[in-house]
């Protein structure tokens, strides 16, 4: 096994591991997407986060499908034949995590991971396989460069979405694994919300906020979020 190889072995586990942990908390929906709005509540960073969290998801996607666990083949519909790899763990965790907490936006988007990021992941690693020269666990390279590029270059926008139209840090800074955990569902909802789906969840998850930014909220604050809710209050 090589040291590339070994690498995503171990950051995999690690995610797998701080997921795990924190899912086994999560008690509801609307506490986790509360959580998750304090830090997204400028419709300009909603939208860079609608396009950049889906983003890291399939890349991640596509750089751990190389990281195959057992030579056991699987074949499902719609999914192009592969082996067990670390990404087929990933999506039975989030499938058992998001149906368990939410059974509609879960149902939802689980296609969304399980079939268009997994199965396109699937497939993009096929044909690079099939166009390398040499036999190695990462194909050409070409694929999981490029794809390593876009998920830095993901973080980047966002990180810089948090300081331009937040004026706070990033949800992970306060829980890394609670924003694993919720970012992609949460960025999903950002979508169903707009075209008018569970609207009433969006509701609930607002009026949670409220009552979590009451402290944190002072005459100093600059936090985007303390101006939404003192708005809501005005009108």
């Amino acid at each position: 096994m090589t040291l590339g190889l070994a690498t995503l072995h171990v950051i995999s586990f690690t995610l797998m591991v701080l997921i795990t942990r924190n899912a086994l908390q999560l008690q509801n929906v609307q506490d986790e997407l509360s959580f998750y709005w304090m830090y997204h509540s400028h419709p300009a960073n909603q939208l860079v986060h609608f396009i950049f969290v889906p983003t890291l998801v399939w890349t991640l996607c596509i750089m751990f499908v190389h990281a195959e666990l057992a030579p056991i083949e699987i074949k499902l519909p719609l999914l192009p034949k592969h082996n067990l790899n670390h990404v087929t763990l990933w999506c039975i965790l989030y499938s058992w995590l998001y149906l368990k907490i939410d059974p509609i936006g879960g149902a939802l988007y689980l296609p969304i991971m399980n079939i268009v990021m997994y199965g396109s992941a699937l497939k993009l690693k096929e044909q690079d396989q099939k166009e390398s020269k040499h036999s190695s666990w990462a194909g050409t390279g070409k694929l999981f460069r490029w794809s390593l590029v876009l998920h830095i270059a993901s973080w980047v926008c966002q990180i810089w979405a948090h300081a331009h139209f937040e004026h706070g840090k990033p949800a992970l800074l306060d829980s890394f694994g609670q924003a694993l955990t919720i970012a992609p569902l949460f960025a999903f909802y950002e979508g169903l919300w707009v075209v008018g789906i569970n609207t009433g969840l969006r509701e609930q998850v607002l009026a949670n906020v409220a009552l979590l930014t009451k402290d944190m909220c002072g005459p100093e604050s600059v936090m985007h979020v303390c101006n939404v809710v003192a708005s809501s209050h005005s009108i």
